[in-house]
């Protein structure tokens, strides 16, 4: 696993969106996880970039897929989310 992989991890489970995964929503968090692993690499075919895609999309880690749940997010979680990516990417250079 590359360490973008698991910053990316990190990440996610960092947001706000994360409270309302459940234990169930694992496996495909873990396949997301490996499928952006693969992307890194640049070894994903299409198929998989599209699986990528989709399962952001179920997950709400984009502004439109949260939109299309209806989940706010307020904007002191947007700012806080921000400088938390800033200190990783500080922290990764």
């Amino acid at each position: 696993m590359l360490p973008w992989t698991a910053g990316y991890w990190d990440t996610i489970w960092a947001s706000p969106m994360a409270v309302v995964w459940k234990d169930a929503d694992v496996p495909a968090l873990i396949r997301m996880a490996r499928l952006q692993d693969k992307a890194m690499r640049n070894e994903a075919s299409a198929a998989e970039l599209s699986e990528i895609r989709q399962l952001e999309d179920r997950f709400g880690l984009s502004p439109l897929a949260r939109r299309r749940l209806q989940w706010e997010i307020t904007q002191e979680e947007e700012r806080v989310e921000r400088q938390e990516a800033q200190v990783r990417r500080l922290r990764a250079v």
